[in-house]
């Protein structure tokens, strides 16, 4: 009797311990619940955790199935877009596209359009493993910063303000952005099979600038198509003095360059966007465009050509927000080499304006950004820096 008053006694007790519920916060309570929605979860979460719409041929089939697969590529569109701060977020996409629809229409619209073309064209003509790499939006990059510059180096295109001057603008770019978008990414896929997959060093945003540069170089020799190079030849440089006004005006706009625009208020949408996205991604942003800005001062560089324009920010950002947390994980001493990237970013902007630009117009777009990439993961890479721990998941 005392031994089966015991045994109750002990089961009563477990399942006392096993009743107990742990109190959750809200934030905990708010991931379950985009956990269990599927349309929640395509919003907030990284793609790489989110399974394709519809996993197999069958239940693609009808009307239904249809929708879900555009849901599905929107959305990997707009996640390239997004990729502008290597974050896979659909909310930091739609930061970028708001800003550079604030600068200007054309630039937002051609860089939907060169997003969709890149996005789509591995779906097409790749194998079905890409699919996953697709959905994150890697492949829509090169494809957003294509759209932008076409659509800020024409020179109607970037004087356009009413709305029948920017469908306008916006039809006549339409063929050539096409075609020079499917020509970025036939670069795209020949770089990562040939020199990422050997190497393990990503190709960044070498097709963006091989495309622009056809583009840039065809453009020149037509009378259809202006470049603002033509139009606007570039001018002898500005100086000025520094005042807290200006240095603050030329931060952001450094921001706003990243989706090509003047306006300060791209840059705040990009910074809303990435913040949701990922807060050490917003301030990398930030960052790498005072780094840029303190850079071009040190240097003597023009301050109302180069620096107040916002010019000096582009490739230090870029260089911020990929080396400072996505391909580089986070340390001290990986901010530090991140930060001297960028500072040399800046250099090899002034190198190329006064040995390209300035001689012969012309733009060198994201080059020192691309190369002080490749640069640094040949050095990491053959451990001639040590203690920089890569995240080869980003490659």
């Amino acid at each position: 009797m005392a031994a089966r008053s015991y045994d109750e006694t002990s089961t009563a007790a477990t399942t006392a311990v096993v009743d107990i519920r742990i109190k959750r916060n809200w934030a905990e309570k708010w991931v379950d619940l985009v956990d269990s929605s599927k349309w929640l979860a395509i919003f907030f979460c990284e793609a790489e955790t989110i399974k394709p719409a519809i996993p197999n041929k069958e239940e693609s089939r009808g009307l239904k199935g249809f929708w879900k697969e555009f849901v599905w590529f929107i959305s990997s569109v707009i996640r390239g877009m997004a990729q502008l701060t290597w974050n896979d977020n659909i909310w930091t996409g739609l930061g970028i596209l708001s800003g550079a629809c604030v600068g200007n229409w054309c630039v937002g619209i051609c860089a939907f359009i060169g997003c969709c073309y890149t996005t789509g064209f591995p779906l097409l003509f790749g194998p079905p493993e890409l699919k996953p790499l697709v959905g994150s939006g890697i492949y829509g990059l090169n494809g957003t910063l294509l759209g932008m510059a076409m659509g800020c180096f024409d020179a109607r295109a970037s004087q356009a303000r009413t709305f029948d001057e920017v469908m306008l603008s916006c039809c006549r770019l339409f063929l050539p952005l096409s075609f020079m978008a499917v020509f970025c990414a036939v670069v795209t896929q020949w770089l990562n099979t040939k020199w990422t997959a050997k190497t393990g060093i990503p190709a960044c945003s070498w097709p963006y600038n091989i495309s622009m540069w056809t583009w840039i170089a065809c453009a020149t020799l037509t009378t259809n198509f202006q470049t603002i190079y033509t139009a606007n030849p570039p001018s002898a440089p500005q100086y000025g003095q520094i005042t807290v006004e200006w240095f603050f005006r030329s931060w952001m706009t450094g921001i706003s360059q990243m989706m090509f625009s003047l306006n300060m208020w791209s840059g705040f949408c990009l910074l809303v966007g990435a913040f949701i996205g990922s807060p050490s991604t917003c301030f990398l942003t930030i960052w790498g465009s005072l780094i840029g800005v303190v850079t071009g001062v040190l240097l003597g560089m023009p301050f109302n050509s180069i620096i107040g324009l916002g010019v000096i920010g582009f490739n230090p950002i870029i260089y911020a927000t990929g080396m400072g947390g996505q391909f580089v994980a986070p340390s001290l001493v990986g901010f530090i080499w991140m930060t001297f990237g960028c500072v040399m970013c800046g250099i090899l902007a002034q190198l190329a304006t006064n040995l390209a630009v300035l001689p012969w117009g012309g733009g060198s777009y994201s080059v020192p950004f691309t190369l002080m990439t490749t640069f640094m993961f040949g050095l990491f890479q053959e451990d001639l820096v040590a203690r920089v721990p890569l995240m080869p998941a980003r490659l």
